[in-house]
């Protein structure tokens, strides 16, 4: 039988040189090896799959402690100033553009749809790649009635949005 033996891993999921002292402090793992090979890998990511529960949870963080500027500005460059503002409800995708800048606040609502946006991205992208994320936003979805999540975003389904995300990223 072979010997078990622990490898530590850093926060970006990688081995670090061995002796490397900043290991100490970045450890996030610690991952089992047997016979050399790794117990389980998840889609090449952490060998321990994280729930969907937990993903929500650190999307459900960002979205909170950032700023609305910062959160325009990152949708408006993932997603789209145009599909960013439809999102937000507003007719001039430019106002997008001041959000991200600082020059203007969107309003009560609009704030609620981009935090929400923000939210359901990071879900999304926890699992997947960008493009997939942005394509789930504008394809129609069977779980919302054949809508896209954006039209449904846009009329303020907020949480039926983001339980799609969710059954997505689960696998459903």
């Amino acid at each position: 039988m072979s010997p078990v033996r622990f490898v530590m891993i850093d926060s970006s999921g990688t081995v670090p040189p061995r002796g490397s002292f900043q290991v100490a402090f970045q450890v996030v793992f610690r991952v089992a090896f047997v016979g050399g090979c790794p117990m389980d890998i998840h889609n090449g990511r952490s060998w321990m799959p994280r729930t969907v529960r937990a993903t929500a949870h650190e999307a459900h963080q960002r979205a909170v402690s950032f700023d609305i500027a910062d959160v325009a500005g990152y949708l408006q460059e993932v997603l789209g100033q145009k599909l960013v503002a439809y999102m937000a409800a507003v007719s001039d995708a430019k106002s997008v553009g001041r959000w991200a800048q600082g020059v203007q606040k969107p309003r009560y609502d609009a704030e609620q749809r981009l935090r929400a946006a923000f939210q359901i991205y990071h879900l999304l992208v926890s699992e997947e790649s960008a493009h997939v994320a942005r394509a789930w936003f504008i394809g129609m979805n069977p779980q919302l009635d054949d809508d896209s999540p954006a039209e449904v975003i846009r009329n303020g389904g907020l949480k039926e949005a983001m339980a799609a995300a969710k059954a997505f990223v689960a696998g459903g």
